[in-house]
């Protein structure tokens, strides 16, 4: 008669469990399981990625490396099935990698999942227990009841998780409209090539300096002005963005217009549909320069898909691979080797030199009597914080190296190397470009400015303090434009007047400059409240 402690030990979950594997592990194998078996661990461990990109497909310019990501899956789950069929039956293997391939790629969907025990945690709770069920189904049924289960498993993604992959709305390419103040007519009278480098969260160096300082971190990127001023640019001291967001400001530049105030608001997919859409090119500043003769160029910034360059709407790609970065990073952010994430080589990133040097290379295949506009979204300073204080490139798996490392305060040293750096660059790639091209007009300007004082993303607009706009709103800019085409007023140091300057230059009209006007917005990712401020620079 056994003993009580025995009785227990012997009905303990973990020997039920235990016993469990065991029946699973050395069922018999079942005739005809092979092929079901193989395709069933195919489709659940591609499902994911799949979903992935159908969510995205109007954000993604370039969907190869998702097929990349499914071909290869789809190869490792056929093998593993194959592999593990020599030692236990079809359906058991076929039902242990599918539901391993399916929680492998699933594992982003838990909220909260970013540390890697955790991460290994729930894919193990995800995937063992899908295990028992599809091997039951495969084991117990015939195979119209598998693929039932296999689509039920389908749908069930779609409907319990396609939100949570979404991406922040479809692209459109609806033609933007040229405000009245700005709509150009004729023939223009000069076509110089017209540059636009558009450096991510380049803050105004006054307001960074002195921000900075009252942190214990120097910041001086004077030495860079002085060199770009005595190479004919000069520097606007006052430059202002108008939005606090790429989404929101670039288009702006572009289109030389407000696109989200108060009085006329977007909703979320608006922003992002109009923003990507004018950002891959369809934008009033490349379709009047196309429609006066000119060529339009474009390069990435390799980091953000939404700038990715889009084919269809430029003439010509100045990076044939850089925009699949923020692709593969979408893949693998959804498995437990996002941690892989932190050590990716950013190196490829481009920087003011690489991208002028493609614009050069570019040249030689160019018809010289074409004149283009080339606009470059430059990740830098913006985060991965790549350079060390000599700008040489820091460990890919240090702290501060992947975009979803935030602007904490401990990285402001990080930001300041890393915009000193870019000051740097700039003077180099400007040395070889003016030489190339020495009649160009060229304007270095940013998007908006760094992120430090807000102790995190405000998630209201009310939330932006004196100090946050004065950071956020106020931006480096310098500019290499014809002296009859500079304007005294000060209206001009704005980014959306960069635009009516470009225009009012090559058709040899007076510009009709545009009032600048500064708005927050709640950095919850929907951008639904848009307030209006006063000048976020002190006067």
């Amino acid at each position: 008669m056994a003993r009580p402690n025995e009785t227990r030990g012997q009905d303990s979950p973990i020997r039920t469990i235990l016993s469990g594997l065991r029946r699973l592990f050395g069922a018999e194998r079942i005739t005809g399981t092979l092929v079901p078996s193989v395709g069933l661990a195919i489709a659940l461990s591609v499902t994911p990625t799949a979903l992935l990109l159908f969510n995205n497909r109007h954000a993604v310019a370039q969907a190869t490396p998702f097929y990349r990501a499914m071909a290869a899956t789809a190869i490792i789950a056929a093998l593993a099935v194959l592999f593990l069929s020599r030692r236990i039956a079809p359906h058991v293997a076929g039902g242990l990698v599918a539901a391993l391939g399916y929680g492998f790629y699933s594992l982003s969907w838990v909220p909260g999942s970013n540390q890697l025990p955790s991460l290994t945690f729930l894919w193990l709770l995800i995937s063992l227990p899908g295990a028992v069920v599809v091997v039951w189904l495969l084991s117990n049924s015939r195979l119209i009841v598998t693929l039932a289960g296999t689509a039920a498993v389908a749908v069930a993604s779609w409907l319990v998780f396609s939100p949570l992959l979404s991406s922040n709305g479809p692209a459109t390419t609806a033609a933007p409209s040229p405000p009245e103040a700005i709509a150009l007519a004729g023939e223009p009278i000069r076509t110089p090539n017209v540059y636009l480098f558009v450096m991510d969260g380049f803050a105004n160096p006054d307001v960074t300096t002195e921000q900075f300082s009252e942190h214990g971190v120097s910041f001086s990127i004077a030495d860079s002005i002085a060199l770009l001023e005595a190479q004919g640019f000069r520097h606007d001291e006052d430059a202002t963005s108008n939005y606090g967001q790429t989404i929101l400001s670039l288009p702006s530049t572009l289109n030389g217009a407000y696109a989200h105030t108060p009085e006329t608001p977007l909703t979320k997919a608006e922003v992002w549909d109009i923003g990507i859409a004018s950002i891959r090119g369809n934008n009033t500043l490349g379709n009047t320069l196309r429609a006066a003769g000119y060529e339009y160029w474009s390069a990435s910034s390799g980091a953000w898909d939404p700038s990715r360059c889009d084919p269809r709407l430029v003439d010509r790609c100045l990076d044939a691979d850089a925009g699949n970065a923020e692709a593969k990073k979408a893949v693998w952010w959804h498995t437990p080797l996002r941690w892989q994430l932190a050590i990716t080589d950013f190196r490829e990133l481009p920087d003011p030199a690489s991208v002028v040097e493609s614009i050069i290379e570019a040249r030689s295949t160019h018809d010289t009597d074409t004149p283009y506009l080339a606009v470059a979204h430059i990740i830098a300073p913006h985060q991965p914080y790549r350079y060390e204080a000599d700008c040489s490139f820091r460990d890919g798996s240090a702290p501060g190296t992947t975009l979803e490392d935030g602007s904490r305060p401990e990285f402001r040293q990080l930001y300041a190397d890393q915009a000193a750096c870019v000051g740097e660059f700039l003077v180099e790639a400007m040395d070889d470009l003016i030489e190339a091209d020495p009649n160009a007009m060229i304007f270095l300007q940013s998007d908006h400015g760094s992120d430090f004082e807000s102790s995190g993303f405000p998630t209201e607009s009310a939330d932006w303090s004196t100090n946050y706009a004065e950071e956020r709103l106020g931006v480096f800019r310098a500019t290499r434009i014809p002296e009859e085409c500079r304007s005294t007023d000060s209206r001009s140091q704005s980014v959306i007047n960069t635009m009516p300057t470009i225009l009012s230059c090559v058709f040899g009209t007076g510009p009709e400059l545009i009032d600048p006007r500064y708005f927050t917005t709640d950095r919850s990712g929907n951008f639904a409240e848009v307030e209006e401020i006063s000048s976020p620079l002190s006067e």
